[in-house]
């Protein structure tokens, strides 16, 4: 069940909004309870435009967004 918490990375971190899920765009990292991929809200949170527009135009939160980044940051340093 690890895995659909995010899995390891997500538990070492103590995210709570990433979920991996098999039926779910292929078990792509997304924030639990959307389609969103973690890594493409992190490329587009990537300059504070991109965080307005994530925030303001599709409902996302600061805590989506800073944990989106985290997580991609992590897994990309692995």
């Amino acid at each position: 069940d690890m895995l659909r918490t995010g899995g390891w990375l997500a538990d070492q971190l103590e995210l709570e909004r990433i979920e991996v899920d098999p039926e779910k765009l292929g078990g792509v990292p997304t924030l639990r309870g959307r389609r969103w991929p973690v890594e493409r809200v992190a490329r587009i949170a990537a300059d504070d435009e991109g965080r307005a527009i994530l925030i303001h135009d599709y409902g996302l939160d600061d805590r989506d967004v800073d944990e989106s980044v985290r997580w991609t940051e992590a897994a990309a340093a692995l």
